[in-house]
């Protein structure tokens, strides 16, 4: 604990049993004993600050430090939803990303077919692809057969866990 915390910003220090925060919130304490501490990188905090567990919406008190990320991964968190659905356009074609997209809840062939005005055997064909590729599975309820996205799937649509 020691080790994480003396190295997650240069006026952040633990001298066990204190966290010492350099900041401009003078006259404010958090007493983490027995509640525990969340911890939050934030990229629009000026500096580091501790939130009291009531200010910060937790059960515990709140650390957030500032970060500064990289130019490329600048440039990922920023990218535009319309950039990454023409990119996703591009790497599987434009149906076949549509039919990906619709599954972000679970369908049957007809529900897709109706939904994206395609025919039964393309979208089939299209599915098959995509369940070979990993980002599909069927599932059966009933005596139907549904088809939802799977980790693979959801993390190619952008979702994150």
């Amino acid at each position: 604990m020691e080790s994480l915390l003396n190295e997650l910003h240069p006026s952040i220090s633990w001298h066990a049993p204190l966290l010492h925060v350099d900041d401009e919130q003078e006259g404010q304490r958090a007493d983490p004993l027995g509640e525990g501490l969340v911890i939050a990188p934030s990229l629009f905090a000026l500096g580091p600050m501790v939130l009291d567990a009531e200010t910060g919406g937790q059960d515990a008190p709140v650390l957030v430090y500032n970060v500064s990320p990289t130019t490329d991964t600048a440039a990922g968190l920023w990218q535009q939803e319309e950039d990454r659905t023409a990119a996703l356009s591009d790497l599987l074609g434009h149906t076949r990303a549509n039919v990906l997209e619709s599954l972000r809840s679970p369908m049957s062939i007809s529900e897709i077919s109706r939904r994206l005005d395609l025919s039964h055997p393309s979208v089939s064909r299209h599915l098959g692809v995509l369940r070979r590729s990993g980002m599909v599975a069927p599932e059966r309820r009933d005596n139907l057969t549904l088809h939802r996205l799977t980790h693979l799937g959801e993390t190619v649509l952008g979702r994150r866990d």
